[in-house]
């Protein structure tokens, strides 16, 4: 769950889950009111004030940016933006696990093989950024 800066100096950071229902909201709305993360908002604030609602992931990382609200973003955004503060830790239902599949019989041929050692290479490289 992230805030800007301006917000959390204005309205303070909640300390808990249980407290994001005490601050302005911004919601999803659109094609992500299904999200999981519209539906975790949903359940652990039911009666906040929604500041702003938007449709996109992109739309919510503004309207938090702009000081209006508080929302779930994901990390790998997020994180790199330096307008922004987490204000409490990545919540474990809204985690992803990354899953790369292949038929055993091909796994260990050269191009599949070569595949593989890239993306480990590269996830190696991104984890801090995934995990953070």
């Amino acid at each position: 769950v992230y805030g800007s800066r301006s917000y959390v100096q204005q309205h303070g950071a909640p300390q808990r889950i249980e407290d994001v229902g005490r601050h302005a909201i911004v919601g999803f709305d659109g094609i992500l009111i299904n999200h999981r993360a519209a539906k975790w908002l949903a359940a652990i604030a039911p009666g906040a004030n929604i500041a702003a609602r938007n449709n996109s992931v992109l739309g919510v990382l503004h309207a938090v940016k702009s000081g209006i609200g508080i929302a779930p973003l994901p990390t790998t955004i997020a994180d790199m933006d330096d307008d922004l503060v987490r204000i409490l830790p990545p919540v474990p239902e809204l985690t992803r696990g990354w899953y790369l599949l292949t038929h055993p019989e091909l796994r260990q041929t050269p191009r599949i093989r070569a595949f593989f050692d890239f993306v480990v290479e590269k996830l190696d490289m991104v984890r801090p950024i995934l995990m953070a």
